[in-house]
């Protein structure tokens, strides 16, 4: 598949009718980064909004990144991001797990059913109930503090209660707005430089 100027190798390569499965949609179709690219660097900019695709031999990461080192041995992009989160009741809680990066998911974090964490949250009293599909999950607003030290508020937390075969932590397109992204293949990490003008515009 070629993506401008570059030429990316997808080992699987899937045809469907996307707008059967998810409804109506604004787009044509949808790719992701690939695993297997060992030679780029993929910069998502969510300040400037646009995507651009880096030789790893000439890029220089940003010296205000937050730094993370991929999980090995996965087929997908999974981080261990330690944070502290403090929910409206004044209750905290602190994540310290592998997440898995979802660039198609409109979500900030997401915690499935099967987590320990979902104790924590099944006592909070201002859980925000939505549609899933043809389900619910409950959604709660809380502050979250990374490394101690880079504050985020209006960070928004879903749990499922229903079995699926997502992983069990998720990072989605919400959370990472508030960064610019940049996902260094040949060095297996990746950055995330923090959005200096972030405002939160869509609220799924």
């Amino acid at each position: 598949m070629k993506l401008g100027e570059i030429n990316c190798v997808y080992p699987i390569f899937g045809v469907s009718s996307l707008k059967r499965i998810w409804g109506p949609l604004t787009v044509d179709g949808i790719f992701n980064i690939p695993a297997n690219d060992s030679t780029h660097v993929w910069e998502l900019n969510f300040e400037q909004n646009y995507i651009e695709i880096h030789s790893g031999r000439e890029f220089v990461m940003p010296q205000d990144c937050f730094i993370f080192p991929l999980e090995e041995d996965s087929l997908y992009f999974k981080i261990k991001m330690p944070m502290h989160v403090k929910c409206a009741s004044g209750d905290t809680l602190t994540i310290n797990r592998s997440f898995l990066i979802d660039t198609g998911a409109a979500y900030d974090i997401c915690l499935m059913y099967q987590t320990p964490e979902l104790q924590f949250f099944n006592k909070q009293q201002d859980a925000v109930w939505l549609q899933f599909v043809d389900r619910y999950c409950r959604r709660y607003t809380v502050q979250t503090t990374l490394f101690d030290s880079f504050q985020m508020d209006s960070v928004r937390i879903y749990t499922f209660d229903f079995p699926n075969n997502v992983s069990d932590y998720v990072l989605g397109t919400n959370f990472l707005k508030r960064f610019n992204v940049y996902f260094d293949l040949p060095n297996r990490r990746i950055g995330l430089q923090p959005h200096k003008n972030y405002q939160r515009v869509v609220n799924p």
